[in-house]
């Protein structure tokens, strides 16, 4: 059950990162990096939701609930993605500026903070944003 969410909210994940992955170079256009990097993960937050409600975590939480419990769980995701990708540009900077342009090392920076936003938001959604409370979501629950 675990594995086949997983599949599911892996492959709705590819499709909400993949738009706020491109999304980025065009906020980037007219805001700085980090702004952009925000900008663009509720583009992915979005398209992710309308994903997961139904189709991948089969919740019968209210819309409602689970959005406020998925918004709730992103933003701290959104922590988590700015945090890593401010991280990894920072640890890149003194390495490879003189190399590689900077849209390059932004884009690496931003989809490593992407990868460990990944991990946290799918384990939140399981346990949190789409179950429902004082179930176990591993025995299948609501998840």
């Amino acid at each position: 059950m675990v594995l086949r969410t997983l599949s599911r909210y892996f492959t709705a994940s590819v499709i909400g990162t993949a738009l706020n992955f491109a999304s980025r170079f065009l906020f980037e256009l007219f805001m700085p990096f980090l702004y952009s990097v925000a900008a663009a993960t509720y583009v992915g937050m979005v398209v992710i939701f309308v994903l997961s409600y139904k189709r991948i975590f089969a919740t019968t939480l209210s819309w409602k609930t689970a959005f406020l419990r998925f918004a709730i769980t992103a933003h701290v995701g959104l922590a988590v993605v700015m945090g890593c990708s401010e991280f990894a540009l920072w640890a890149l900077q003194p390495f490879v500026s003189d190399q590689l342009p900077q849209s390059l090392i932004n884009g690496v920076a931003h989809a490593f903070g992407i990868g460990v936003g990944f991990v946290f938001n799918f384990l939140g959604h399981l346990f949190f944003s789409f179950a429902r409370l004082g179930t176990n979501a591993l025995r299948g629950g609501d998840a």
